[in-house]
C-alpha cells in the first residue's frame, strides 16, 4: 500500500484483468464515486482505453483513489494488500484472475449460476433439465476452484434463482 501511496486506513479493492470494458472497469469506477473517501481501487491490467479510463476517474472526482498498474505481472502481493477482489465482468463468469485471488485469500467464494448475457438472459431461457444443468455447471466450477487451490469448505454454491431462468425453472431448481 505504501508503495502506491495508499493510506493505511483505506479499504482497498483490487480488479485484475485486461480488456477494461469486458472486465467491468467502468462499473467499478462509477461505484468508487459512491463509496466513502477511504475506499481505494487498484486496477491491474492494460487496455488501449487506459487514458480514457484515467479521464473518467477525473470526471468522477475519484482520481486520487484509483491506481492503474498496466505493467504489473506479479499479482499475489496485490491480492494480499487488498481487502476485496472485485470483478464486475460483463462476460467472464469466473475467470482465472478471480480464482487466483480467491486461492490466495482466506475468505468464502460464492459461485452463482446464470445463463446467458445479463441484458438478454430473461428473454427466452431454455434448459434440457434445469436442475441437472445448474448442478452440472456448479459442480464443474467447484472442481475448477478446488484445482486452483480453493478449499471446498470455503465454497458456497448459489443456483442463481431468477438469473436466466423462467418462473417454472426457478421452481424446479
Amino acid at each position: 500500500r505504501s508503495r502506491h501511496r495508499i493510506p493505511d486506513d483505506a479499504v482497498v479493492f483490487l480488479l485484475a484483468g485486461s480488456g477494461f470494458t469486458r472486465k467491468g472497469v467502468p462499473a467499478a469506477l462509477a461505484a468508487m464515486a459512491s463509496l466513502p473517501p477511504t475506499a481505494h481501487l487498484i486496477v491491474i491490467g492494460d487496455d488501449r482505453r487506459l487514458d480514457a479510463m484515467k479521464q473518467r476517474t477525473r470526471d468522477l472526482d475519484v482520481r486520487s483513489r484509483v491506481t492503474f498498474l498496466p505493467g504489473a505481472t506479479e499479482l499475489p502481493p496485490y491480492y494480499g494488500a487488498a481487502d476485496a477482489f472485485v470483478l464486475p465482468a460483463v462476460y467472464d463468469a469466473f475467470p482465472d484472475a478471480a480464482m487466483e485471488a480467491m486461492a490466495e485469500a482466506d475468505c468464502p467464494v460464492i459461485l452463482m449460476h446464470a445463463q446467458g448475457d445479463p441484458k438478454t438472459m430473461q428473454l427466452s431461457p431454455s434448459y434440457e433439465d434445469v436442475a441437472l444443468d445448474v448442478f452440472d455447471w456448479l459442480d464443474a466450477r467447484i472442481a475448477a476452484c478446488e484445482a486452483a487451490g480453493i478449499a471446498r469448505h470455503r465454497i458456497i454454491a448459489d443456483p442463481g434463482i431468477g438469473f436466466g431462468k423462467s418462473f417454472r425453472h426457478n421452481l424446479d431448481v
